[in-house]
């Protein structure tokens, strides 16, 4: 009998507001980002199986789920870069396998070099 993951809920201060998200699992981290118009929650039936072998964040957007909105109307890809980069900090989203997740969050704001 295995034992059974649990999901748990939580919230990120950031510049840009608080970010909700729900995390399960150890290990190195994989962050699971909605599309628009729906929550992290959409998430939640897959989240389990992929705790069972990793870290799993999936994060409210802001404007979406229970995250703040954003002040910026007009919020921009480069806004969205900025905001998840704060989010990987409070969340404290480091690799250990040779800086993948590192590698990633450079892909997201444009520096995909790093």
């Amino acid at each position: 009998m295995t034992d059974a993951i649990t999901i748990r809920r939580a919230y990120a201060d950031t510049p840009y507001g608080q970010l909700h998200y729900r995390h399960a699992g150890e290990g190195e981290p994989l962050l699971l980002i909605h599309q628009t118009a729906t929550s992290s929650y959409a998430y939640e039936p897959v989240m389990a199986y992929l705790a069972s072998s990793c870290r799993v964040i999936a994060v409210d957007t802001p404007g979406y789920g229970m995250s703040d909105y954003p002040t910026n109307r007009e919020y921009t890809a480069a806004d969205y870069a900025r905001t998840f980069a704060a989010f990987l900090r409070a969340c404290r989203c480091v690799s250990r396998n040779g800086g993948q997740a590192d590698r990633g969050r450079h892909a997201v704001l444009g520096r995909p070099d790093r």
